[in-house]
């Protein structure tokens, strides 16, 4: 059966954050440092009476042990995570599910007395969490026809990150392609997210989503291999830009499926 896009291998590492962190590494390409949270054990959720989410005053408890202070077998299988992504992130840090589109689940935490309850809300949407290294910039998404590389645009108007609010609340977020930039930057931008495809192994169309620090650096945050294909998506928006509507777009993605 043909299909459009990339194969279900390629689809899994991008949709598992870590997992396509770990080939970024491995290939090079720049994305910022993390921490994997992995979650309670079935067990040891029991014993907490949670199910699904966790609520804020267990994160509280949790995420304020230090190493001398954890004693129960629930406080060791706690705190070590927590502790071990405060100290090698430092704050702010970005809390993310690992496994999760739309940014579901994203929250800022911009000091210690907001990490349990962004913690509680992000592992609403399950487990295992991400805890990544803050990156202030601007928001860039680029999308990717096979090997091809559109011109980035740049993401405005949705404050410290680009979350589900930003996306899909009203108009708040703006999307253009920068004027300020020197060609050297946008080929920086390109070039990365090509890399972020190839390291990946995806096909057809995708798109990828950077932040460009203060010094020029280009870091990648993740890789959609699904992206929207409504008027108002950032892809189609993308393909605009080369003078292509919806129409050429879907043409596109046919005859690279069928070869």
């Amino acid at each position: 059966v043909r299909f459009t896009g990339s194969n279900a291998a390629a689809s899994r590492r991008a949709m598992s954050k870590s997992t396509a962190k770990a080939r970024f590494e491995q290939a090079g390409v720049p994305t910022p440092k993390h921490v994997v949270i992995t979650g309670p054990t079935a067990e040891s959720q029991s014993k907490m009476g949670a199910t699904a989410g966790l609520s804020s005053s267990v994160f509280r408890e949790l995420s304020s042990f230090t190493a001398g202070q954890a004693s129960s077998g629930t406080r060791n299988e706690w705190h070590m995570p927590f502790q071990r992504a405060i100290k090698k992130l430092g704050y702010p840090m970005v809390i993310k599910p690992d496994a999760q589109g739309s940014s579901l689940g994203v929250g800022l935490v911009r000091s210690s007395s907001e990490l349990s309850t962004i913690l509680a809300d992000s592992s609403r949407f399950g487990w295992p969490l991400l805890a990544e290294q803050y990156i202030e910039g601007r928001e860039f998404t680029v999308t990717v026809l096979g090997r091809r590389v559109l011109q980035p645009l740049e993401i405005t108007g949705c404050g410290d990150i680009f979350d589900y609010d930003s996306k899909y609340s009203g108009n708040k977020a703006e999307y253009h392609i920068p004027g300020d930039f020197k060609p050297i930057t946008l080929r920086q931008l390109r070039t990365t997210a090509l890399r972020a495809a190839i390291a990946l192994e995806t096909a057809g169309m995708i798109r990828v989503d950077l932040i460009l620090d203060r010094d020029g650096q280009a870091w990648v945050l993740e890789v959609n291999t699904l992206p929207g294909m409504t008027p108002g998506s950032l892809a189609p928006k993308a393909a605009r830009q080369i003078g292509w509507e919806m129409p050429d777009l879907c043409d596109w993605m046919l005859r690279d499926a069928i070869g």
